[in-house]
């Protein structure tokens, strides 16, 4: 059977023009048939592989690629694949499938044949990219580098291809990126700053009797061991004209949650019967029963408060020790105001 006539029926098959009744006994339906045809000598190959991309089927390309990449020397199979612009791309294709095996593993012997591919059609652009794209494709830093040091060293096969600071930003990266993870691990033991924070915020008050649960607007303090709620801000009751405040002489705090180690404090959307409160803040003790349940009104102070909350929790689960040295916040807010600081100063000196 020559070329022609194997990739006609390879495109019959693929296309449906022919029932599996119809088809004799020694058609060609995939490319594991093509093995069993006389299609041993160099010009045969070329000749199917030629075929095969003037149909313009990617499914009839790809079972001729699979047979003749498996019997042709790989150096002669890059150099044909040069010259055929849509089996080229239908083999990169395949090619970058195989290299991701699942969303966390990357095929190295696939990548290997992928970079080979590259290099070997003068791809170099594509080449980079691939590189890239493996090498930033997860945006948490301990699952990238899981691949990140084979990637590189195959890469520093093709160095030569690449301008030198290419190759040097991405091992910069990729040590940077290592010891701030090394960094991260070690400040897991260092405890973070004393937070304290002061807010009217509403409380959800558990329901007494045939009473239903209800939210009352307290002014809330976190303090470095507890969390202190109070009916009115303190100074404000003395201050106030309303006639309707109580001005009995009645405690002005209404109670007070104790930090403990092992609590749990997570953002919280609230779904009541008669409510919504999508920015709430749980507090759980170490045993998950609820302790507190706080509206925050917006999400960024929810975040400023689970963050705040959950430092002070962590500063009770290290040793006292450790306390004493804390973990300084080093942020955007910082850097400005070191800047405006130094210009300050400068301005003065000037004048």
């Amino acid at each position: 059977m020559a070329a022609e006539d194997a990739v006609a029926q390879l495109l019959c098959v693929h296309l449906g023009l022919l029932d599996e009744t119809e088809l004799p006994n020694d058609a060609v339906r995939d490319f594991r048939d093509l093995y069993r045809l006389p299609l041993r000598s160099f010009g045969d190959k070329c000749a199917l592989m030629s075929a095969a991309e003037a149909t313009g089927c990617s499914a009839v390309i790809l079972d001729v690629l699979l047979f003749v990449s498996e019997t042709m020397a790989p150096a002669l199979f890059r150099k044909q694949l040069a010259a055929l612009p849509l089996s080229l791309s239908q083999w990169v294709h395949y090619l970058v499938e195989q290299c991701m095996v699942t969303n966390e593993t990357v095929s190295l012997s696939a990548l290997r044949g992928l970079l080979d591919l590259y290099a070997a059609t003068q791809r170099y652009r594509e080449l980079a990219a691939m590189l890239l794209s493996l090498v930033f494709y997860d945006r948490e830093l301990s699952r990238s580098l899981k691949v990140t040091d084979d990637v590189l060293d195959i890469a520093k096969f093709y160095r030569h291809r690449f301008p030198v600071w290419i190759l040097d930003l991405l091992f910069e990266y990729v040590t940077l990126s290592k010891l701030q993870i090394q960094t991260e691990k070690e400040d897991a033991n260092t405890a973070p700053e004393v937070c304290t924070m002061a807010a009217n915020l509403d409380k959800r008050s558990r329901g007494v009797g045939n009473l239903q649960a209800n939210w009352r607007m307290r002014y809330m303090q976190l303090t470095e061991k507890e969390i202190v709620y109070f009916k009115h801000e303190e100074g404000k009751l003395e201050k106030s004209k309303n006639p309707f405040h109580d001005k009995t002489g009645k405690s002005n705090k209404k109670g007070s949650l104790a930090l403990a180690r092992g609590m749990q404090i997570e953002p919280l959307d609230y779904r009541g019967k008669f409510s919504l409160r999508p920015y709430c803040v749980k507090i759980c003790d170490a045993a998950g029963n609820e302790e507190l349940i706080l509206d925050t009104f917006s999400p960024e102070v929810q975040r400023q408060w689970v963050a705040a909350i959950s430092a002070n929790v962590k500063r009770l689960e290290l040793d006292p020790r450790c306390r004493t040295h804390v973990t300084v916040r080093v942020n955007r807010d910082h850097f400005e105001n070191s800047s405006a600081s130094i210009r300050s100063v400068t301005s003065s000196q000037l004048l």
